[in-house]
C-alpha cells in the first residue's frame, strides 16, 4: 500500500515538532525536499528579524509620552461634554415626566368640569341620605 504525501498543514507541524509520528519524512524524497524548502525559508525570516528586533529607545520613549498624553485628566472644555452626555438623559426623562404629569392633570380637571352642578348636587344628596357606612353594606346582605 502507497502512502500519501504529507500536506503542507503536516510538514509545518513538522517543522515546529507538533507533527505526525510516523517516519514518512525519513523515507520519502518529496516530502523531505518541501520539508527543506520550508527550514531555509524559516530560518531566512529568522536571520532577517533578527538584526532589525533592536527597537528604537526613541520610538519606544515617543510611544510612552502618547500613552500618558491619553492618560491625562480631561481638561475643563471636555468636562462640559463629558456632562452634557451624562446629564443629557436624566434631564430628558424629567421633561417627559412633567410633561405625562401636565397632560394627566388637564385631563383630570376637563373630567371634573364636565359634571354639571345638578348631577353634583345629586351625587352629594345621595351620600348625605345614606346614613349606613360604607363597610357595613356588606354585612346587611347577610341578613335580608
Amino acid at each position: 500500500m502507497k502512502e500519501q504525501h504529507w500536506t503542507d498543514e503536516q510538514l509545518i507541524a513538522h517543522l515546529y515538532g507538533v507533527g505526525p509520528a510516523d517516519h514518512h519524512i525519513l523515507e520519502c524524497a518529496p516530502c523531505a525536499l518541501r520539508l527543506r524548502a520550508m527550514q531555509e525559508s524559516r530560518s531566512h525570516v529568522e536571520t532577517a528579524n533578527a538584526s532589525s528586533s533592536e527597537i528604537n529607545p526613541e520610538f519606544l520613549a515617543a510611544q510612552r509620552r502618547a500613552i500618558y498624553a491619553r492618560l491625562e485628566r480631561p481638561r475643563w472644555s471636555d468636562w462640559g461634554s463629558v456632562l452634557v452626555r451624562r446629564w443629557a438623559p436624566v434631564f430628558a426623562m424629567i421633561v417627559v415626566i412633567a410633561g405625562v404629569a401636565v397632560v394627566y392633570e388637564q385631563r383630570q380637571a376637563d373630567q371634573a368640569r364636565r359634571i354639571s352642578d345638578s348631577q353634583l348636587f345629586e351625587e352629594v344628596g345621595h351620600l348625605a341620605e345614606d346614613t349606613t357606612p360604607a363597610a357595613v353594606e356588606p354585612m346587611e346582605g347577610m341578613f335580608e
